[in-house]
């Protein structure tokens, strides 16, 4: 069966895989073949391995006519050579007060190394002046840093702008929230998901926490803070919630971004199964039945293209298109929106034209524009895993982690930096790191069903 699959596959471009058994970087292909769009790596040790893409061959085509050519596969830089560099993630801490079976770098296991002092930090920045990125401060759980304050005031000072991702235990506090705002923090993004406790305890492993996300969302809407609802789309437990989250966006001040993300088998990666994967078809067609046909297919694919088109003309790295994001910018109120790309849909509305206009001059970067309050990003966002990564695709990313004074693309990071410095971990104290179960009551079927009992 392998061979025969070998023979019908239809090769789409030549680029570069991951082997997670012998840790490195192999030739790959970008094939066609049974329906779908597969990566095919080809270890000289561990042999053929094919991995699925795309179960939607026109979609992965379509898209992939609108990327520039594969750059290398280089899986660091020097701090002063990473290009298109526009965000920079900062791990401050490994520690956090959750247990989310999903967690995307298994946080609170094996430690992965030393964390940078903010002196450290600020000395590492400095290679990549006079261009100053936006700053994403994350973990483990930032807030349970305690001179978190301090490291916004000393980064906001030096004219870089900061952004905090919580899960939002400690947003529940005003005065802490607004020592953040003092501090100079103007974007949070928050762990979301849904709204629905049970669903949360199934994806964070904590009781009764949708309470805690709606005290931290007021709270960040009364000091007048930026904010992007952060949500892990799991097919089982929120896949339904997507449109109310999109009208929660247009309905809460200062909400500027919904950023969606399909649950992948990274970190713990629990909950994640080949039966449960998602694809960002299945997500979309998911948005268009629950917005009533407001967000289409075509929407994403029109801006997806506008984007390429702005970015062949301008080379601005704000408009480079990648295969693991699709971004929509949309504008009106939750009871009438229209995606960007509809121009009837402000044309006929002077408030929606002005926001329009205030979001096509992008009062500041990408990264951190607000546009307006009747404009909302959504997105959707797709890690790859270990076996499916495709190093060269990941390395067109904008976005990257600052580790031990070097740069890492976010999929490297996440992908292939974590776990090999956890198997070092393991492998010198010689033991694993602990497991961590599902919660109490949440059942993984063999058919990759997760049910909650009670």
């Amino acid at each position: 069966m392998g061979l025969l699959r070998t023979l019908l596959s239809k090769s789409i471009t030549d680029t570069t895989g991951w082997c997670e058994d012998c840790a490195q970087l192999v030739p790959a292909q970008i094939v066609e073949h049974s329906g779908a769009i597969w990566l095919r790596r080809q270890c000289p040790v561990h042999g053929q391995h094919d991995a699925k893409q795309s179960k939607h061959p026109k979609h992965f085509r379509l898209m992939e006519s609108m990327l520039e050519p594969l750059p290398p596969p280089i899986l660091e830089h020097d701090i002063a050579h990473a290009k298109h560099l526009r965000g920079l993630f900062i791990d401050v801490t490994e520690s956090c007060n959750m247990r989310c079976p999903n967690c995307l770098i298994d946080a609170k296991g094996m430690v992965s190394g030393k964390m940078p002092s903010l002196d450290e930090t600020i000395e590492q920045l400095k290679a990549i002046l006079p261009y100053k990125p936006v700053l994403y401060l994350t973990g483990g759980e930032p807030t349970l840093l305690s001179d978190l304050p301090k490291w916004i005031s000393r980064l906001t000072g030096l004219g870089y702008d900061v952004k905090l991702l919580s899960n939002g235990i400690k947003l529940k506090d005003f005065d802490y929230v607004k020592m953040l705002y003092n501090s100079g923090c103007r974007w949070v993004l928050l762990q979301t998901d849904t709204m629905d406790d049970e669903s949360l305890y199934a994806l964070r492993g904590v009781k009764n926490t949708s309470e805690i996300r709606q005290q931290a969302i007021d709270n960040l809407v009364r000091v007048g803070m930026n904010i992007d609802l952060a949500c892990m789309v799991d097919s089982n437990f929120n896949m339904t919630d997507m449109g109310q989250l999109i009208r929660m966006g247009f309905d809460t001040p200062g909400v500027r971004h919904v950023s969606l993300m399909p649950s992948r088998r990274l970190g713990r990666g629990l909950l994640t199964t080949d039966d449960n994967l998602l694809d960002e078809i299945e997500m979309i067609a998911a948005i268009d039945e629950q917005t009533s046909g407001r967000i289409k297919y075509r929407d994403w694919v029109m801006f997806f293209a506008a984007m390429h088109a702005i970015h062949r003309l301008t080379n601005d790295p704000d408009f480079a298109t990648r295969r693991c994001f699709l971004p929509l910018p949309l504008l009106g109120d939750s009871k009438s929106f229209h995606p960007a790309t509809r121009v009837s849909g402000f044309l006929k509305n002077p408030r929606n034209l002005r926001a329009f206009m205030k979001m096509a001059s992008r009062g500041g970067r990408a990264e951190a524009a607000s546009w307006s309050e009747r404009s909302l990003l959504i997105s959707i966002e797709t890690f790859r895993e270990p076996q499916s990564i495709d190093v060269q695709d990941a390395a067109r990313c904008s976005r990257y982690y600052l580790v031990d004074g070097k740069v890492q693309m976010a999929c490297h990071r996440n992908v292939i930096d974590r776990p090999l410095k956890r198997a070092e971990r393991e492998k010198k104290l010689g033991r694993p790191a602990k497991p961590v179960r599902l919660p109490a009551g949440v059942l993984l079927k063999g058919d990759g069903r997760v049910t909650v009992e009670g």
